[in-house]
């Protein structure tokens, strides 16, 4: 967090994930002081307090880049959800090989300010993240991270990811 990291009630999160023969279920729950995000507009909701997650569904971006190709292509699925304006809010920048439409995706994110919590529900059709689809043993590139801004006039403070591959340049090679 470049020295601005303080405790786990600062910033921390705990990724759930599941999956059944219609849907991958991700739950998320953030520990985070200040929630803020300003940004009503869902290709901006990365600039406030938001999750970002991606999948590689093919698990090639390895193979990608040893033939000189690095970042996230049109097989693959980048999404950012946020809490803004009091409401809920998911945007798919990535639609995967069939471009699908997750406008019917509708996350459940709710704010306990008592607790200092926001979490994250979201479920994601296997219908639309063609060609994942639910078998046991399935791999594929996942990575997640949490933008954290305290301060609503500035953009992220910093971040927290799974592994390095979203913020700082999309590397999915890196999942």
């Amino acid at each position: 967090g470049g020295g601005v990291w303080s405790v786990p009630e600062d910033c921390s999160a705990k990724l759930y994930m599941g999956y059944d023969d219609k849907n991958l279920y991700m739950t998320v729950i953030v520990r985070d002081e200040i929630h803020t995000n300003r940004h009503t507009s869902e290709d901006a909701l990365w600039a406030g307090d938001s999750l970002q997650f991606a999948f590689d569904p093919q698990l090639d971006a390895r193979e990608k880049l040893l033939n000189g190709k690095s970042g996230l292509f049109d097989d693959d699925f980048f999404f950012t959800a946020g809490l803004a304006g009091g409401k809920p809010r998911m945007f798919c920048h990535i639609k995967g090989i069939a471009n699908a439409d997750f406008s019917t995706v509708k996350p459940i994110i709710t704010r306990d300010e008592a607790q200092k919590k926001t979490t994250y529900e979201i479920v994601l059709p296997w219908s639309k993240m063609t060609p994942l689809k639910p078998q046991k043993g399935l791999m594929f590139g996942f990575n997640f991270l949490v933008m954290d801004t305290d301060n609503p006039q500035k953009l992220p403070t910093y971040w927290m990811q799974l592994t390095p591959g979203i913020a700082g340049g999309k590397t999915p090679e890196k999942y």
